[in-house]
């Protein structure tokens, strides 16, 4: 076969694959099966366009058909839990492997409820791992992701659905893998540049994050959130003036956003440019008053002024404000220790030390 012909057929399965998708959408089961056949003539391995087949068949009353083309596709690839959810549907009962592989009946009927085609409703593969993932159940997710994944690994909607599910459940390295994914395939696409940027952070991979966040920048300009985040990936490289850049450029786009200044300020403290420090720090205050971390960077600049009754107050007002803040803490611990009111020190310090033991983060800003 030539490379133009194969091209062709390429293109005649990719056609065929979208009219039967939309016949499917649309209800109309008997006129999505033929498109299905043919692609599958043409990739006999093809799992998702045999599942929908089995789909469409069913729904068009055609039982023991779609019972074969499920049997196929177990055969393939038995991870997937579609079809052992469509078996379930078509034989009226749950499978022994289905109540083995989920045990808790209340996760079983959400997955079925959500994972099967309804009316006018289509159900992509992908469907249960999202639906596991929302759920909490992060580990059944990865594994049924990852199954799915392999089958249809051109799915681009997959890999970002997951993504921004294993972002929320903090499960950072498979986030990073799936937006990986996504961008690999569609190379254009900004807000999954910008997760995987977000997902390197996490991870405190600077220098991949710095990347994809300028991707981002590169597709959709700038935004307020994306520079903001390139100037903490500068600022934790560290590269504090290039931090600084970003901040003001994130503060010049949100002039009512308290979180620049703020960061501004706590970058200059660590340049031990106080006064500059301290002027951005109380404009982050002014913009948001509840702003828990300005106050404690403003009360720890107190604290090495020597201001005591400065550095208490605002540090207190950071504690009431966020009282799971572990660093306004552990400076307000500083600060009754220097005024010589050590149990209230102890006290303080102690909570320092639980909350950065139950978070593992001991440096949280």
């Amino acid at each position: 076969m030539t490379v133009l012909a194969a091209m062709l057929v390429v293109l005649a399965s990719s056609q065929s694959l979208d009219r039967s998708v939309a016949h499917q959408k649309e209800g109309r089961w008997k006129e999505a099966a033929p498109g299905y056949r043919e692609l599958l003539a043409t990739d006999p391995g093809f799992v998702p366009a045999r599942i929908y087949l089995a789909e469409v068949l069913w729904l068009s009353g055609k039982d023991e058909e779609a019972r074969t083309e499920l049997s196929k596709v177990r055969e393939r690839a038995p991870e997937i839990l579609l079809p052992l959810l469509l078996l379930s549907r078509i034989e009226r009962a749950e499978s022994e492997e289905l109540v083995r592989r989920i045990p808790d009946a209340r996760m079983r009927a959400t997955l079925l409820a959500n994972s099967l085609l309804d009316g006018e409703a289509f159900v992509p593969i992908e469907r249960p791992a999202i639906v596991l993932a929302s759920m909490g159940e992060t580990d059944r997710a990865l594994a049924e992701y990852r199954a799915a994944a392999e089958v249809d690994p051109e799915n681009v909607d997959l890999h970002r659905h997951l993504g921004n599910a294993f972002f929320k459940a903090a499960r950072n390295v498979e986030a990073a893998e799936a937006f990986e994914k996504a961008v690999t395939l569609e190379p254009k696409d900004a807000s999954s540049w910008g997760q995987l940027g977000s997902s390197c952070l996490r991870l405190q991979w600077w220098d991949k994050a710095i990347d994809a966040f300028e991707k981002a920048r590169s597709l959709s300009g700038d935004q307020p959130g994306g520079i903001l985040a390139l100037g903490y990936a500068y600022e934790r490289k560290p590269n504090f003036e290039k931090a600084i850049d970003f901040y003001r450029r994130a503060g010049e786009l949100s002039p009512s956003w308290a979180q620049p200044p703020y960061r501004i300020g706590r970058t200059l403290l660590k340049l031990d440019r106080r006064e500059e420090a301290e002027r951005e720090l109380k404009r982050a205050i002014e913009i948001d008053s509840n702003l828990a971390e300005a106050r404690c960077f403003l009360g720890a600049l107190y604290l090495e002024n020597r201001d005591l009754v400065s550095a208490t107050r605002e540090l207190e007002l950071s504690v009431s404000l966020s009282p799971r803040y572990a660093k306004a803490h552990f400076y307000l611990g500083q600060a009754y220790l220097r005024a010589g009111r050590k149990e209230e020190a102890k006290a303080e310090l102690a909570e320092y030390e639980q909350i950065t033991r139950e978070t593992g983060d001991v440096d949280p800003n």
